[in-house]
């Protein structure tokens, strides 16, 4: 039983590892991304990535890649504001995207962070009751309200582009996630910008390569 006990502790970590990839080979394809959308919307954005030597399950890189593009195409298109409008904000012209991944405990933590102009609460609030799936909004906190913006059918952009939606919400990336057993949330300083964070469990290796 002890023989047994190692090697199957042994065929774990072998196939963890081989399971395991840096996450900078999904970061590293949003450069060009960013780069061309920037340019789409003529818009100035830079993006730092940091955390790129963090591993994680293959498997979660691919699931991973749409969801993050969706959250960055939101973020270019209705988190940055334009060159004019972050002027008037007191801001560089040029908007920032902050691509980050590290370890917390047992976890993988990425963050997608702008410096855009942020969710406003009188906004979110117009759109809870539009919406209609609450009873009483105005007693939701900011951060209660923040978080609507993964239910279906909720968004908060003034029209539908091409560009970060097409008509679709959140709600998929937060499904995305929650399928690698994950939770996504999101924190807004209005006219500071907004931060998203996906929690992923690092046992997704194991769990996943012994079904």
């Amino acid at each position: 039983h002890r023989d047994m006990d190692r090697l199957f502790t042994e065929l774990q970590e072998h196939v963890m590892q081989a399971r395991l990839v840096p996450i900078g080979t999904l970061f590293q394809g949003y450069t060009r991304a960013v780069r061309d959308l920037a340019l789409q919307t003529g818009k100035e954005i830079g993006l730092t990535i940091e955390g790129s030597e963090v591993e994680v399950d293959n498997a979660a890189v691919e699931q991973l890649r749409e969801p993050l593009i969706h959250i960055l195409r939101n973020a270019i298109d209705h988190g940055l504001e334009a060159k004019a409008e972050r002027r008037k904000a007191g801001k560089a012209p040029g908007g920032h995207i902050g691509l980050k991944a590290r370890y917390e405990a047992a976890f993988v933590i990425i963050e997608i962070a702008d410096d855009g102009r942020g969710m406003v609460r009188e906004k979110l609030l117009a759109r809870a009751r539009k919406w209609g799936g609450l009873e009483d909004p105005e007693r939701l906190t900011d951060a209660d309200l923040q978080q609507l913006i993964f239910e279906p059918g909720f968004s908060t952009a003034d029209k539908v582009t091409d560009l970060s939606g097409r008509g679709i919400g959140l709600d998929i990336v937060r499904r995305a996630v929650e399928r690698l057993r994950g939770t996504v949330s999101v924190k807004s300083q209005p006219g500071q910008g907004t931060t998203f964070t996906l929690r992923l469990p690092l046992t997704l290796a194991i769990i996943e390569g012994f079904r």
